[in-house]
């Protein structure tokens, strides 16, 4: 990793845990992203430097674009789709993809869209404990969860080569990048990638 980056300050408004960034719209103009910690997502306009936020009930994980209008929020009371006038409608719980209660409260944290449309998203404890959370998966019509991982302690860096056959995911605690063989049935065929140093900080 390069140590000589510039780095400029995007947006003046400050996070507590801002985490999550994605684009959309015209030329990826819109740019969001979520203060865990504060109960909000954020966003801007690249090019007329339009911004907005709204709160959202608990600690909030993920806020991902939908396809034709509205965002996917995934926060501590649950996983939603949220409309533009800001109704939500709920999806299915990660306790209908467990065999029974689980045994330390969990949040979800990041998330992504696959290639074939399906929702992954990880679950961890509040507390960061090991071990703690899952992955998930979510079909393409928002009935159906299921778990595809576990345990797991901190999901993130969620992605997939652009030819979909290989799908990269980082349980931070771990400190490194592995990568699965991914298809429509689910991931399988996992090893590592990169190793991370402590001194690179907390993939």
């Amino acid at each position: 990793m390069k140590k000589n980056m510039k780095l400029e300050i995007f947006d003046e408004r400050r996070c507590t845990l801002g985490e999550g960034p994605t684009s959309s719209g015209l030329k990826n103009s819109h740019v969001m992203w979520i203060d865990i910690l504060s109960y909000k997502v954020l966003w801007r306009d690249i090019h007329s430097g339009e911004i907005g936020s709204f709160d959202t009930p608990a600690e909030v994980g993920f806020a991902l674009p939908r396809e034709n209008s509205g965002v996917v929020l995934g926060h501590a009371s649950g996983a939603t789709l949220r409309e533009i006038d800001g109704t939500e409608n709920p999806l299915p719980s990660w306790l209908e993809a467990e065999s029974g209660p689980l045994a330390i409260p969990v949040r979800w944290n990041d998330a992504k869209v696959a290639p074939n449309g399906e929702l992954f998203a990880g679950t961890m404890a509040f507390d960061g404990a090991k071990d703690a959370g899952s992955l998930y998966k979510f079909s393409r019509d928002g009935k159906q969860i299921t778990k595809i991982l576990s345990p797991v302690s901190i999901s993130n860096a969620l992605d997939w080569t652009p030819d979909g056959t290989t799908f990269y995911y980082v349980d931070t605690l771990t400190m490194q990048l592995d990568k699965f063989d991914y298809a429509d049935s689910g991931i399988t065929n996992r090893r590592t990638l990169v190793k991370f140093d402590e001194s690179d900080g907390m993939p």
